[in-house]
């Protein structure tokens, strides 16, 4: 935590994708395809946070090689009102002047999952990021529907995050739930026999929207963190007998210590009215 490690991680992963790594490392990669510029930027709400992120940043610049990698701290909180719009639409403005400077230097523009420009007619209400990394930011519930906004605003359509947290509660659930009440609910009292959301046009016109998201949830996603979690549990279950009770908040407990990845890939266009109205509505019901 407060180290920006995933994104930091994705940065380092890419050098040995580019070819640059040195030792064995170098030899394992030989015949890989050499990456696209990468542009990272590393979020936080709290400013001390940022400057850990600007610190590790900078130590991840001295790295060999490192030409092809942008890294940059920004200050992000989650907000799914106006005023977390504008935050976003700057967190869009810098990956969208990033990209551009660099398709002045190197030629062809960067592009989505679909192959499609993402440099060219930029727009900052749309979403220019192709990859969002979150790690353990759904157990602040009351934030919910500032970091589902947050995520839809700043992804590309067909654009993906990875969400890796435990269970923590009701935490995961009520985060996937909120998804889901988005990507179904009816808009306007207007929704066809196929459960399409639809919406009216400023001519009155009603077209589909269809789901924002699709989402799935792994708890077996690498095979080496299932082993430990099943060693860990078997442990955990035959010293827990000789642990007094208030003792054993330490020991390992799945809901709070075994990390579950969740998947949502952006499916269409962000509607910051109806979009956003449903995530805020969900939320304040939810927390009546």
């Amino acid at each position: 935590g407060q180290a920006g490690l995933a994104g930091l991680a994705m940065a380092a992963a890419s050098l040995l994708l580019e070819g640059h790594a040195v030792g064995d490392n170098r030899k394992s990669m030989k015949g890989v395809s050499k990456m696209k510029p990468l542009n990272v930027i590393l979020t936080d709400g709290h400013p001390k946070c940022v400057d850990n992120n600007e610190i590790c940043a900078k130590m991840m610049s001295k790295s060999e090689n490192l030409n092809k990698v942008q890294i940059e701290a920004r200050l992000l909180l989650w907000d799914s009102s106006s005023k977390g719009a504008d935050a976003c639409r700057q967190m869009n403005k810098t990956v969208g002047d990033l990209a551009m400077d660099q398709s002045d230097n190197t030629g062809p523009s960067e592009s989505n999952c679909e192959g499609q420009s993402i440099t060219a007619n930029i727009s900052a209400d749309e979403g220019l990021y192709q990859l969002c990394l979150s790690s353990d930011c759904v157990h602040f519930q009351e934030f919910h529907d500032g970091l589902f906004a947050t995520i839809a605003r700043t992804m590309v359509v067909s654009g993906i995050a990875l969400l890796c947290q435990p269970k923590r509660g009701t935490s995961l659930p009520n985060f996937m739930a909120l998804v889901d009440a988005v990507n179904v609910s009816e808009v306007d009292g207007s929704i066809n026999n196929d459960g399409i959301q639809c919406s009216k046009t400023n001519g009155g016109k009603v077209e589909a929207r269809g789901p924002l998201f699709q989402m799935n949830l792994f708890e077996d996603f690498d095979t080496k963190v299932s082993a430990m979690h099943t060693t860990l549990l078997s442990e955990s279950k035959t010293t827990m007998k000789n642990v007094p009770n208030a003792k054993r908040s330490s020991q390992y407990d799945p809901n709070r210590h075994r990390p579950l990845l969740l998947v949502l890939q952006k499916l269409r266009l962000y509607d910051e009215d109806l979009d956003g109205g449903l995530a805020r509505h969900h939320v304040k019901m939810r927390d009546m």
